[in-house]
């Protein structure tokens, strides 16, 4: 975050020269992004690039098939432990497992987030082209295999139309029993997503209503 010193005194002044020095850096990030894509060599009709929003026909090998795997049994825990009643002590031994797992990956090198920028709709075809699965689809919050926090979702596509399936468990709860009305919005966002971006004209949401007609349940 960028901020702009103001020579107005008054904190009013200042808020404002912030909110627009914010703004800059959001364009400027939006605008390499962009031309990151528009750079690219993949064809974004074609099947190559399908394969990179619809997982489930480009199975992953070596390091992306291992880190789908640890992924899985993150989100197991995540899910076990939003409904589990177990006793203080065993959530003390899991804590403390949790904790050195996390440290041994912290000895490792850390990636760069911008590289693994994990937005589907403005992410970089090249990139993702050489990495197996896609670095940027892989990670993605909502359908990224090797994320823990996705669902994830599963997008498929044919001469009918773009379809995405997934199964949000207890860790998605909003009302009792049922889904948070934010994750289904960001599950439509990212079909939506998808949607425009195979049509060769990609770009980023503006606006996103979501009415909801009923719950949607768990599970």
């Amino acid at each position: 975050m960028i901020f702009l010193l103001s020579r107005h005194r008054c904190p009013e002044c200042f808020f404002v020269s912030m909110v627009v020095a914010c703004r800059l850096r959001f364009v400027n990030l939006v605008t390499q992004l962009w031309a990151r894509y528009r750079n690219s060599m993949v064809d974004l009709k074609s099947e190559e690039f399908r394969a990179l929003w619809e997982p489930r026909d480009n199975p992953a090998t070596g390091v992306w098939r291992v880190r789908r795997r640890l992924a899985a049994a993150m989100r197991l825990v995540i899910e076990r432990l939003t409904t589990s009643d177990a006793p203080e002590e065993e959530l003390a031994v899991v804590a403390a497992r949790l904790e050195d797992y996390a440290d041994r990956l912290a000895d490792h090198p850390q990636r760069d987030r911008y590289d693994g920028f994990a937005e589907a709709a403005v992410a970089d075809p090249a990139a993702a082209k050489k990495s197996m699965g896609g670095a940027h689809f892989d990670f993605s919050p909502l359908i990224g295999q090797s994320n823990p926090l996705a669902p994830p979702i599963v997008i498929t596509s044919d001469e009918q139309g773009v379809r995405g399936e997934a199964t949000f468990g207890s860790a998605y709860e909003g009302p009792p029993g049922c889904v948070h009305g934010g994750c289904i919005a960001a599950a439509f966002d990212e079909v939506l997503g998808y949607t425009q971006t195979f049509t060769g004209q990609p770009g980023m949401t503006g606006t996103l209503e979501t009415l909801y007609r009923s719950p949607t349940p768990l599970h």
